[in-house]
């Protein structure tokens, strides 16, 4: 397990991510998408070339974000890193969902991750599955809530209905974080998509 230290920077890279709710809020759809997929594709090549050890990439890689990776990454033959699973959410998010259903995904994502992860490696004491806590949980689902409750408000859809999707997809997303490994699918992607999915019901109905 990373330090607590390692996890403050990793978080802190997480929330820098935010751009990309604003992203997808100001620009034209297509071009939000374009430039989140071309960034996953960089990324992952960048990846490659890091387990590759290519000169240059790999030493330069492994200075800014080796200290953030996991055993099991660091020691992988082939790495995929959770930055590209953030972009390839926000990739996806954009093509297949409306803006703000696809903004509160991902701001669901980075905001709620990042306080379960905080929040239950520093204050964690009642244990639930998969060595994830209780307060981790709580402190995802009161983010999360709290982000697309903003939203909705910003964008002039909050109702009680808007509300309930919300209560819903924050839920989903909370469970998707816990289960992760039951799952076999990264959280940073999985939230973001079930998310922004619910979200993107609750337009409909």
């Amino acid at each position: 397990m990373i330090s607590y230290r390692e996890e403050l920077k990793r978080k802190a890279i997480h929330l820098s991510s935010f751009w990309m709710v604003a992203a997808i809020l100001l620009l034209d759809k297509w071009l939000a998408f374009a430039i989140f997929a071309i960034l996953a594709l960089v990324t992952l090549l960048s990846e490659m070339a890091y387990i590759r050890k290519i000169p240059v990439i790999t030493p330069l890689y492994g200075f800014l974000f080796g200290g953030m990776l996991r055993e099991e990454q660091k020691n992988s033959r082939f790495l995929i890193s959770r930055g590209f699973h953030v972009l390839a959410a926000a990739a996806l998010n954009t093509l297949f969902f409306a803006s703000v259903p696809a903004a509160a995904g991902m701001a669901v994502m980075l905001g709620g991750d990042t306080a379960a992860a905080l929040i239950g490696r520093k204050w964690g004491r009642h244990k639930m599955v998969n060595g994830k806590s209780f307060e981790g949980f709580a402190g995802f689902f009161i983010t999360g809530l709290l982000l697309i409750l903003l939203l909705l408000n910003i964008y002039g859809i909050f109702s009680l209905k808007s509300t309930g999707f919300a209560v819903a997809a924050v839920l989903a997303g909370d469970l998707a974080e816990l289960f992760e490994k039951n799952l076999h699918i990264d959280d940073n992607f999985s939230i973001a998509l079930v998310v922004g999915g619910i979200m993107q019901l609750s337009l409909l109905f």
